[in-house]
């Protein structure tokens, strides 16, 4: 471990510490077990015998077509995994690494190759954490019961409507993204203290808090302390009605979630770059505090083939505010940035909800009815 440590390019970008600790921990993983193979080996029913290399029960094994068709089936369900945007940061920063046994690989194997090791890193790390996270004791249980959740009423009354967007209290900000009155302020602070809490815990008993994404340095995973549920419950409950009542294209949201707490505070995170979700739908809720400045700037619709077309000056860039309580509900293709926090504190609990059916239909990067280049036409845009 220590040489592989040394080896590592000085000028290598990481972006903190624990990223850098990820890729040598990763290095290691891979240069210790990719000479092997075994994976690829049992994926094909293939046990070899070290002395003789010869398979075992030779009666037993598939024949080498089978075996083939095993391995490229495997393959491809490893290439179609999603992963992270610090996931695919991981890849690009051990691949140099690779033993050459595995660069001479190719390009798809290696892929699956690495995504594997990845998945294997994720699990690991993942069950590590969690299993120290059993240790925390919430300081107020009832918010882990969506049951216990306190709604506006007003949020209630609009979801149960055949359509929401007749509500009074739920406005059409910009095309495809729509604000509402969901909490209020009391629960939205004991929400915030409740994260409090667990951050304080995390800090007392030396355990390191999983950030929500590669791009937010502060903020908390809820569904690491015990908020799955609860939100798994909210997406049942409203967003999925709600998501298939205003979205044409949308399918049901069960591909699961991923819920967590973002904070935007002067001196640390201030703002947040250009980008698109990995979601289909995404709720993002004004927890507070006090705070000016942070809007939210949204920039069109893309499919992930169109992601890098630009805003269509006039017509997809606009800007919105935060209110303490409200929700707002727009598409994770939706691409947007959050403006630089000018003073205070802005927290919000964001949720992205997936789509396994969604995912299928519009795999591959195909463009679909939703993307803006789509609706406008490519000539339409490029100009």
């Amino acid at each position: 471990i220590g040489e592989l440590n040394r080896s590592l390019p000085t000028t290598a970008p990481f972006r903190n510490p624990s990223q850098k600790k990820a890729v040598r921990r990763s290095i290691f993983v891979l240069q210790r077990s990719g000479i092997k193979r075994s994976r690829f080996e049992k994926m094909q029913g293939v046990h070899q015998d070290k002395r003789t290399m010869r398979p075992h029960h030779e009666s037993s094994l598939p024949s080498p077509g089978e075996a083939e068709a095993k391995r490229k089936a495997f393959i491809e369900e490893l290439l179609k995994v999603n992963l992270s945007e610090e996931e695919e940061k991981l890849i690009e920063d051990i691949e140099p690494h690779l033993p050459p046994e595995i660069k001479e690989l190719s390009p798809r194997v290696k892929r699956a190759y690495l995504i594997q090791n990845v998945l294997n890193l994720r699990d690991s790390s993942t069950e590590k954490l969690l299993q120290r996270l059993k240790e925390f004791k919430p300081k107020n249980e009832k918010l882990y019961n969506f049951k216990h959740w306190e709604f506006d009423e007003r949020f209630i009354a609009l979801t149960k409507q055949e359509c929401p967007a007749d509500s009074k209290y739920f406005e059409e900000v910009i095309p495809g993204v729509y604000r509402f009155p969901m909490v209020d302020s009391k629960f939205a602070s004991q929400l915030l203290a409740e994260v409090d809490h667990f951050e304080k815990w995390c800090f007392e008993n030396n355990v390191e808090v999983s950030r929500p994404n590669s791009m937010n340095n502060y903020g908390a995973i809820l569904d690491h302390f015990g908020f799955h549920q609860a939100l798994s419950d909210l997406i049942d409950a409203f967003i999925n009605p709600l998501a298939l009542k205003l979205y044409p294209h949308m399918k049901p949201l069960n591909g699961g979630h991923h819920g967590f707490i973002v904070s935007y505070q002067v001196g640390k995170d201030e703002k947040l770059d250009f980008h698109r979700d990995d979601s289909e739908v995404t709720l993002n809720l004004c927890l507070g505090r006090d705070f000016k400045g942070g809007e939210l700037y949204f920039g069109g619709v893309r499919c992930r083939k169109h992601q890098q077309v630009p805003p269509v000056q006039g017509k997809e860039g606009h800007k919105i505010g935060h209110n303490v309580g409200y929700g707002l509900l727009h598409l994770g293709a939706h691409r947007h940035a959050a403006t630089k926090i000018e003073s205070g504190r802005r927290e919000n609990l964001i949720l992205w909800c997936r789509s396994d059916t969604c995912r299928a239909k519009f795999q591959d990067a195909s463009c679909g009815s939703f993307c803006g280049v789509f609706k406008r036409g490519t000539k339409q845009i490029e100009s």
